[in-house]
């Protein structure tokens, strides 16, 4: 993988749009991991497996059962190439309702908060997962955990 077949990619993907890029390679949107370049964003596998059709070789793009979308494959390539990648489930932006939560819990407590691990963090993080699931939030391992939240 070569960072001009990275950005070759990208540029097919602004020339076509995001839906018709993914539809004409056959991929889906990503449920994880982003590609960040110069503000925006990127199906991080799509852009990988499209950018194989750029370097020497047979000239056709990966399917999508040729390669993972995660850490271990196409994050990984992106990475060792200095491309910035995020994590999708790690932007979620909390609600008004959410942050009112969390602040509650440290005004309760301004001289001592409670640690990752009280009751008070772990019902908390709870609550706040159950309400990303009520919203149809798509979390990774770090969305709204005692770490994440403190």
């Amino acid at each position: 993988m070569t960072s001009e077949a990275v950005h070759h990619s990208i540029a097919e993907f602004n020339a076509l749009g995001r839906e018709a890029f993914l539809r004409t390679h056959g991929f889906g949107t990503a449920k994880d991991y982003m590609l960040l370049v110069d503000g925006k964003e990127y199906d991080s596998k799509a852009i990988v497996a499209v950018a194989h059709k750029y370097l020497a070789g047979d000239g056709r793009p990966l399917r999508h059962d040729e390669l993972s979308g995660g850490v271990a494959d196409a994050v990984r390539k992106l990475s060792d190439l200095n491309f910035q990648v995020v994590r999708h489930s790690d932007r979620v932006d909390w609600t008004w309702d959410e942050h009112v939560l969390a602040l509650e819990l440290y005004f309760l407590n301004p001289a001592s908060p409670p640690g990752k691990a009280s009751a008070e963090v772990l019902a908390l993080s709870q609550l706040l997962q159950h309400f990303g699931d009520r919203r149809g939030i798509e979390r990774g391992e770090t969305y709204v955990t005692p770490t994440a939240s403190t």
